[in-house]
């Protein structure tokens, strides 16, 4: 499993260099090598978001699975959602 700060500095990373980038105070061969760098981290970045949101979403997901005020039809969504949401964290976890 990799560790939730690695991806939090990740995410941190790629929205400085967002901000930088965007700034209209930066010279040219400083834009250049932070937009390489800010292409490689945008390739990761989906799966880095979706990696670290993950144990929120299983856990409201787990939620309505246990709500027994939930019709069945809910219950079975979730239940869905939440293997589909396993299985893309696996994914991202290898990314």
């Amino acid at each position: 499993m990799v560790p939730l700060s690695k991806v939090k500095d990740l995410i941190a990373k790629h929205s400085k260099l967002e901000k930088e980038l965007s700034s209209q105070e930066i010279d040219k061969k400083s834009f250049a090598e932070k937009s390489k760098e800010y292409s490689d981290l945008s390739e990761i970045i989906k799966a880095a978001v979706s990696y670290f949101n993950f144990q929120k979403n299983k856990d409201e997901l787990e939620n309505l699975i246990n709500d027994n005020d939930a019709d069945k039809e809910m219950r079975d969504l979730a239940i869905s959602e939440l293997n589909e949401l396993e299985k893309n964290n696996q994914n991202n976890e290898k990314k």
